[in-house]
Order: C-alpha cells, then sequence, then structure tokens
C-alpha cells in the first residue's frame, strides 16, 4: 500500500520536468560547474538556475557525476553474476567484495537470481580475480556464476522534446514505433561500445580530483584543491593538462530517475544479438528513450550488459516488444533480472591513490584467495 508520504511525492514528481528543468540537465552534462553560462543560454538569472539546480541536487532528485574512461586509469571494468549455494555462515555479499575495487554489488531477483557485482580491476592482474570466481566453484561455494569484461558505460539521457508532453506532465511512449525504429534506424557506430582505452599516466593527485568529480560533478576546484594539499592553480594545471587533455574524463552523466521510484523496478538485462549492426541499430533506438538508464558491451561479443527503468504499467509492453525483436530475429536471447533496491550498493569513485604506486595497482592476492581457503 502507498503511504500518504509516497502519494505526495508521486503527484509532485512531474513538476520536476517543467520546460526549463528539462533544459537545465542537458545543459548541466556540459556545464556542471558553470551555471553562469546555463542561465546565459537560456536566458534566465544566474541565482534562479543555481536554486533549482541546488534544490534538485540536494534533495536528492538528480545526481551530477563525472563518466571516468576506467580503462585510461589502466582498470577494467567486470560484472559478475553469481549463484551461490546456501552455506550457513558466509554472507556472500561481503564474501566476493574486493576491496577498494568493488563498485556494485547487490542481490537480483529472477532470472538472473543471486547476486551482481562490478568491479573495477587492475588489468595487469584481471587473473585473480577470474581465478577467485574458479576457485570458489571448485570449493562448492558456487551453483553457477558467469563473469565479464565489459566497456566503459554509454549512458542514456531521454529526449524530452521527443517524449515528455509538458503539458500533461508525462512520458510518452509508442512501443510499436520503438521496435520499428530498432528495424530501420541505420548503423550508427558508437566507440564507447567498439574501442577500449591504452592506459595513459596520471598521478595520485589526478586520482583525487577524478574521484571528487565523479562523487559530485558540480564540486568546486577550490575544494579538490584543498583535499588533494595543492594550490588553486596546481589543481588547475592537472585538470586541464591531465585529465581533460589525456581523456581521463569522457563528459558528465545527469543521473535522475524518469518516475517515481516508487512506482518502479529496475533492471538488468544481458542481451545478445543476432549480428553487431542489429546490437547498434538497438542501441541508436534505444539511447533517447526515458527508460533505459546505460549500455555496456561484454568485449568480443554482440552482447548488451543494460539497465532499464520501468513503472509497473509500462513493464508489460517493455518485455512485448523485447519479444517482438526476438521474433524479428534482431535479438538471439535476453535474461533478465530485477535489482533489489533495498539490497543496492554502490559508489562511483575510483580507488584511493594510496593504492596506486610506481605506476600499478596494488592487488593482495594472497588476502583475496585465503577468503576462500578459510570457509571450504
Amino acid at each position: 500500500m502507498i503511504s500518504k508520504k509516497d502519494m505526495k511525492i508521486i503527484q509532485k514528481y512531474p513538476k520536476l520536468f517543467i520546460k526549463n528543468n528539462a533544459k537545465i540537465f542537458s545543459l548541466l552534462r556540459e556545464y556542471p560547474r558553470n551555471l553562469s553560462e546555463i542561465a546565459r543560454q537560456l536566458k534566465m538569472p544566474t541565482e534562479t538556475v543555481r536554486s533549482r539546480v541546488l534544490k534538485l541536487v540536494n534533495s536528492g532528485l538528480i545526481k551530477i557525476t563525472a563518466i571516468v574512461d576506467y580503462y585510461k586509469l589502466g582498470l577494467g571494468n567486470y560484472k559478475a553474476f553469481v549463484k551461490p549455494k546456501a552455506i550457513k555462515g558466509i554472507n556472500f555479499k561481503d564474501f566476493f567484495t574486493i576491496a577498494p575495487y568493488t563498485y556494485l554489488k547487490t542481490k537480483v531477483l529472477g532470472q538472473l537470481s543471486g547476486f551482481y557485482f562490478g568491479y573495477n580491476f587492475p588489468l595487469d592482474k584481471e587473473r585473480i580475480l577470474y581465478d577467485f570466481y574458479e576457485e570458489a566453484r571448485r570449493a562448492g561455494l558456487l551453483k553457477d556464476y558467469s563473469i565479464f569484461k565489459v566497456t566503459t558505460p554509454l549512458y542514456v539521457f531521454p529526449d524530452f522534446s521527443k517524449y515528455f508532453d509538458t503539458k500533461r506532465r508525462r512520458w510518452n511512449i509508442d512501443w510499436d514505433a520503438w521496435v520499428d525504429a530498432v528495424l530501420t534506424t541505420e548503423k550508427v557506430e558508437f566507440p564507447e561500445l567498439s574501442v577500449v582505452s591504452k592506459k595513459a599516466t596520471f598521478d595520485e593527485i589526478d586520482l583525487t580530483a577524478i574521484a571528487m568529480l565523479q562523487e559530485n560533478g558540480m564540486v568546486r576546484f577550490a575544494s579538490i584543491a584543498r583535499n588533494a594539499g595543492i594550490t588553486l592553480q596546481g589543481l588547475r594545471y592537472h585538470y586541464y593538462e591531465h585529465i581533460e587533455d589525456k581523456k581521463l574524463i569522457l563528459g558528465y552523466h545527469v543521473d535522475f530517475y524518469p518516475y517515481p521510484p516508487i512506482l518502479c523496478n529496475e533492471y538488468v538485462l544481458w542481451i545478445s544479438f543476432t549480428s553487431e549492426k542489429n546490437m547498434f541499430r538497438f542501441v541508436g533506438a534505444s539511447v533517447d528513450k526515458p527508460f533505459m538508464k546505460m549500455f555496456e558491451r561484454i568485449i568480443g561479443e554482440n552482447e548488451l550488459l543494460t539497465t532499464a527503468v520501468l513503472p509497473v504499467f509500462d513493464q508489460t509492453k517493455f518485455f512485448r516488444s523485447l519479444e517482438k525483436l526476438v521474433d524479428l530475429e534482431i535479438i538471439s536471447f535476453y535474461k533478465v533480472g530485477i535489482l533489489d533496491k533495498e539490497a543496492l550498493y554502490e559508489v562511483s569513485t575510483v580507488p584511493p591513490g594510496k593504492y596506486y604506486r610506481s605506476g600499478a595497482w596494488t592487488v593482495y592476492e594472497s588476502r583475496i584467495m585465503n577468503k576462500i581457503k578459510r570457509v571450504s
């Protein structure tokens, strides 16, 4: 049953997307720390823009984060679906956490039931991660697991002008048109889903700045400089000559729920396509839709891990559309998991610089493998 508090949120939520707010969301991706420029482009007073943005951020309705190219930091992006055996005394959510390289851990319900983990793990030591999972299976701790190396995420930003009715304050999705768009969209190249970057040079100050910008894309340079223990001038040098010039940060993402969270389920989908062309068509037809959050390609495969947010009244329509794409031989197969929002733990910061010494990330292999010995 929906509480009175939640009902008020549901009733007020569409006001989040009034016309100027939608434009502010879009411009925040380009100018997360330059509200004056946003105000200039929208011909609004700077203080009005600042007030709106801070109200939205402080209330938790939106979050502005830097999109980091982890591969340039020497860190791969790995996702794992884990089905553990029921063993008394083992908290598997903690067991498969490898500090400081775990950024996502949650329970999953449905076809992919079990646990879902995300790691930004040192590329030159990825063998340790793979060995850890295989040894856990051999020790009888797991029923099954799948682990993938995936690309840097391609984040979705919905096209308000196409899909949001500002008068009725609701999203309008034509599901048949979405299927048709997948069939007719010309092949679109998405470098984020095709190319993995080579490692760049960086230092501990760069990592400190990146972590703070990933936590809050609006953070002031003065705050970063104080935290890094350098002057503001020194911080600006690191940002423009290291972080920006080497594209360690690819841009900024404005994260928000398009629908009241109380009315939504968040899904993770593992989708296999009949060809690379069809995979890119699917992405091209979906990258501006409000129900998609992000795409990651499983490296070496025509397969995606994608996250979708769906209100209860659209879930059946969404899955019917996927079934049509299977029948039309665009999709080979797909598997679905519902993320348990109550059990979701997600951090979005790079590992602390203390783990990066002499140009390499530190991984304590014996500590990781000893976890298995202690319980088997």
